[in-house]
């Protein structure tokens, strides 16, 4: 069976007001929470075939230390427009988890 885990970027930044939503970087607040689901999913033996990220800068830190985290190369990350731009039923038409 295959299963199928979300995890939300972390914490970001609303320091700087010139930066668009999509460049908005992580505080280190969001890193530090970032570690401690990192060490939940070592804990819990969790693994990854496949790791997806929106393009925002938020996001793919996040999906980039989370991959680090498990043993996941980072350069694999898949970078999926449809995450960020898309309703939540574009995650269904990535055609990854689910038939209709």
């Amino acid at each position: 069976m295959k299963l199928l885990y979300f995890i939300r970027h972390a914490k970001s930044s609303w320091e700087d007001p010139e930066l668009t939503d999509l460049e908005r970087p992580l505080l280190k607040r969001g890193v530090d929470k970032t570690r401690q689901m990192i060490r939940y999913l070592n804990k819990h033996k969790v693994t990854a075939d496949l790791i997806l990220s929106s393009p925002a800068v938020r996001a793919l830190e996040t999906a980039r230390l989370v991959a680090g985290g498990i043993g996941y190369p980072p350069d694999r990350i898949r970078i999926e427009k449809a995450i960020y731009y898309g309703p939540a039923e574009s995650i269904l038409d990535l055609g990854l988890c689910c038939s209709r």
